[in-house]
């Protein structure tokens, strides 16, 4: 079943793109997250320093 399967993508050559392309989409993803994470960690603090005490976040 594996070996069909290799067979379908193109083989090995083509296999190992698909993945290696994979990973780097998966990569970009999330450091995108990590880098959103922390501009919301920078950011939601300065709500609550606007007034009205928006933000109540226990550290």
């Amino acid at each position: 079943m594996v070996v069909r399967q290799i067979r379908s993508a193109g083989g090995t050559g083509e296999l190992a793109r698909a993945l290696d392309d994979w990973r780097r989409k998966l990569t970009a993803q999330g450091l995108a997250m990590l880098k959103a994470a922390a501009r919301l960690d920078r950011y939601l603090p300065l709500l609550g320093q606007a007034g009205g005490g928006l933000v109540d976040r226990a550290r």
